[in-house]
């Protein structure tokens, strides 16, 4: 028996939930009361205004997220696909800009992990049938580009043709 810090009422241990830093491996409020303070945190809601174009749209059209209380992101699909593609090309830029100034880093990081890359690569093809498999087709794909004979030999392997593969 244990009475809830909550509801001031005395219960049975069942009633509470376990957990392991408490000196007598329960929580202090009962499961009733953490089930009523919990249920309170989130809003339930059927429509959103998009704070980018400020249009009311359904929930559907909002991408799923743990930070805001509704469980939605502030911005609509739309509004985040247009912010990608208008902003890709910048994206890119900065991307080469930062392989290109740290080409001599990158090389002296892949010769310095050479044998661990290797043997991780050993052991997943070793271990995983999936993975062992992949990497069979790919050589396989890759040895009859090279000889020039693609499309016969990649339908052959994967008996469809490239296009229809991807």
């Amino acid at each position: 028996m244990k009475i809830c810090t909550k509801c001031k009422v005395k219960l049975p241990l069942l009633n509470f939930h376990r957990q392991r830093v408490s000196k007598d491996g329960h929580t202090t409020a009962c499961k009733e009361c953490t089930k009523k303070r919990h249920t309170g945190n989130y809003i339930v809601v059927n429509s959103k205004v998009c704070s980018k174009c400020k249009i009311k749209l359904p929930i559907y059209n909002f991408n799923k997220t743990k930070h805001n209380k509704d469980g939605h992101n502030s911005h609509c699909r739309s509004c985040v696909s247009k912010y990608h593609s208008d902003t890709k090309e910048e994206r890119q830029k900065k991307q080469k800009e930062y392989r290109d100034s740290h080409r001599e880093e990158r090389k002296l990081y892949s010769i310095i992990n050479k044998d661990s890359h290797n043997n991780y690569r050993r052991k997943k093809y070793n271990e995983d049938h999936l993975y062992r498999l992949t990497v069979k087709i790919r050589s396989s794909i890759l040895s009859s580009r090279v000889k020039n004979n693609f499309y016969k030999s990649t339908k052959n392997i994967l008996d469809c043709l490239w296009e229809e593969f991807k």
